[in-house]
């Protein structure tokens, strides 16, 4: 008998789909309204009951006795429930960050906005793709961040306000694109709602959204986030009938247009090279089901070519090499350190307590340490973790490898003569920690209300509540480390008292503001920590601006026998030789601003 005869005259059993798989869900719109709720009549009774819906056209009735009058149709933003969610999200962000519009330019912003001459016209954007993206660091290209402050510089000139509110903006819209993407991964928009604000409100971002020069972050996390959301959306095109499948190719140009420019935004964005092949492995297969093998590849040859675009423009940009400044004798020690920094920016990404502006990296001569065989075990164990998570919860593993994977590129792994290890740098990496921490914390109100401990879930929430709310002043108090030079490396003093990049920028600072005698103790302390001839040169200056020549000749002298070549100490030095003949303060040609050390 055949399987058709078998079931003849009698409704076939359905068929479940296999284990394991997933259905298909159509992309998340955030403001499109709701489905129109169905009519609702008064019963017999008294009680209000939804009218059923047939399929067989019905005859028309007369109206019942007493019916519900119906509600005044409302607007799309009034009917959505995601655009109060939306609401309170941007409120966190904006409250988190707020104070640093009143902030001033400090220290790289003079180099790459204030006395960088590509920033005044828009004539030179091809400057702008032909040069690094500062001086001080002949590696970093950033032409879409320049681009940005030329922008700026159009509207707001130099003053500060507009640049910050171009800063905080795009935090703005990297929090609610966090809340997109994580609605589409967690499908729930409280899960959503509670990563979304553990992204605004992180005081880890601080430097990221206070500081202008940090601006290649928040950037890049845009134009990543915003790359995967619309790959995701044409993923699921393959299998969703609400979703047509002629949106695919427009979804799918999105996605390599928006990698392509985050990746000249900050390299970071290159992880999602491998990221995008590992969401659809792990979390959505509709493209893979419905295509044969021999395409399976395909798409993302669009991604390898726009990574394949970033190279070619770096390599011609920074003079035929694509990392200048190699020390390939100095890699076995960078290779050391990478577990150490790998834990700590997970420590900070999780608990940022003992944040700083600013991190000296010391590399280590030996793996034979206590700390870095204790950092590498625990390194291997997170690990291990996030590769056994993918069989019980494959959303929380997707998101712990979106924090490795995107940590990768700020590690140091490749071996410049000067690394460095930044918070801004955490921002993209972040995404993947709110989204586990954001499931986690709805997941034990879930647990709680399911066992009936309602006093549970309410202590849940509101301790909740209160980490966010100490999360968003903590923000507001490093906010303000940025708001001035001397604020800011006062405190990078009082957090790393030994640097000696420190105190020669503080005494900068002090020096700018005529307070001379504060400016040479800070330039003495930075010359026994290291002596160079910047710090010389400057304590020179400062020693000339309190009107102590003999001193100032001397500090210019052993600027000269660091930098023999050095125009700047050799005018400095005949100046206060001058000085020293006419016992008058020289009025012309004094340098009037100190040299800065880049970060």
């Amino acid at each position: 008998m055949s399987h058709r005869d078998r079931y003849r005259g009698r409704r076939r059993p359905r068929r479940r789909p296999p284990k394991g798989a997933i259905r298909p869900l159509p992309p998340i719109d955030l403001l499109t309204p709701p489905p129109q709720e169905p009519e609702v009549e008064a019963s017999p009774d008294g009680e209000l009951a939804s009218k059923p819906m047939s399929a067989e056209p019905s005859e028309p009735k007369s109206p019942p006795v007493a019916t519900v009058e119906a509600r005044p149709a409302a607007t799309p933003l009034a009917l959505s429930p995601d655009f109060w969610l939306v609401m309170a999200l941007l409120a966190l962000a904006a409250a988190s960050f707020l104070p640093t519009l009143s902030a001033e330019f400090v220290w790289d912003d003079y180099a790459l906005i204030v006395d960088n001459p590509l920033v005044r016209r828009f004539a030179d954007i091809a400057a702008i793709f032909s040069r690094p993206f500062l001086a001080a660091r002949p590696n970093a290209y950033h032409p879409l961040v320049t681009l940005t402050y030329l922008t700026d510089f159009q509207v707001w000139r130099l003053n500060p306000v507009g640049y910050h509110t171009t800063n905080l903006t795009l935090h703005l819209v990297a929090t609610l694109l966090v809340f997109a993407v994580a609605t589409q991964l967690l499908r729930r928009r409280d899960m959503a709602f509670a990563a979304g604000a553990i992204f605004a409100a992180h005081p880890l971002h601080a430097q990221a959204v206070a500081w202008i020069a940090g601006r290649p972050q928040p950037l890049a996390t845009c134009l990543a986030l915003f790359a995967f959301l619309a790959y995701s959306y044409y993923v699921q095109s393959f299998e969703d009938t609400s979703n047509p499948r002629r949106r695919a190719p427009v979804y799918y140009w999105l996605g390599v247009t928006a990698f392509t420019l985050g990746l000249f935004a900050h390299a970071s964005v290159a992880a999602l090279l491998v990221l995008l092949p590992l969401y659809e492995l792990t979390l959505a297969r509709q493209r893979l089901s419905a295509h044969k093998r021999a395409w399976l590849l395909l798409p993302y040859l669009g991604f390898v070519a726009g990574g394949a675009l970033y190279l070619i423009a770096r390599w011609w940009a920074l003079g035929y090499q694509l990392a200048p400044g190699l020390a390939v004798t100095a890699w076995p020690a960078h290779l050391y350190t990478i577990p150490l920094w790998a834990v700590r920016a997970l420590e900070l990404l999780i608990l940022p307590v003992r944040s700083q502006p600013y991190y000296p990296v010391a590399l280590l001569d030996t793996p034979l340490r206590l700390d870095f065989l204790t950092a590498a075990a625990a390194l291997v164990v997170m690990i291990t973790l996030a590769v056994r998570a993918s069989t019980r919860s494959p959303v929380m593993a997707f998101a712990a490898w979106w924090t490795f994977l995107t940590l990768v590129p700020v590690l140091n792994f490749i071996p410049l003569s000067a690394p460095q290890f930044a918070e801004r740098d955490l921002y993209l990496p972040s995404v993947g920690v709110a989204i586990i921490l954001g499931w986690a914390v709805i997941s034990a109100t879930t647990f709680a209300a399911a066992r009936g401990r309602r006093w549970m879930r309410a202590l849940i929430i509101v301790v909740f509540a209160a980490a966010i709310g100490l999360g968003i002043g903590a923000s507001r108090q490093r906010a303000l480390w940025y708001r001035d030079e001397a604020t800011l490396f006062t405190q990078m003093v009082r957090s790393e008292p030994g640097s000696a990049l420190a105190h020669f920028n503080l005494g900068g600072a002090y020096l700018v503001r005529g307070n001379t005698e504060a400016a040479i103790r800070e330039y003495r302390r930075a010359i026994e920590l290291r002596p160079t001839a910047g710090t010389y040169h400057n304590l020179g200056n400062a020693y000339m601006a309190a009107g102590l020549y003999e001193e100032a000749a001397q500090a210019y002298r052993s600027a000269l026998l660091v930098e023999p070549h050095s125009q700047a100490s050799a005018q400095g030095l005949r100046m206060a030789l001058e000085a020293q003949r006419t016992r008058l303060k020289p009025s012309a040609g004094q340098p009037a601003q100190p040299t800065r050390d880049s970060s």
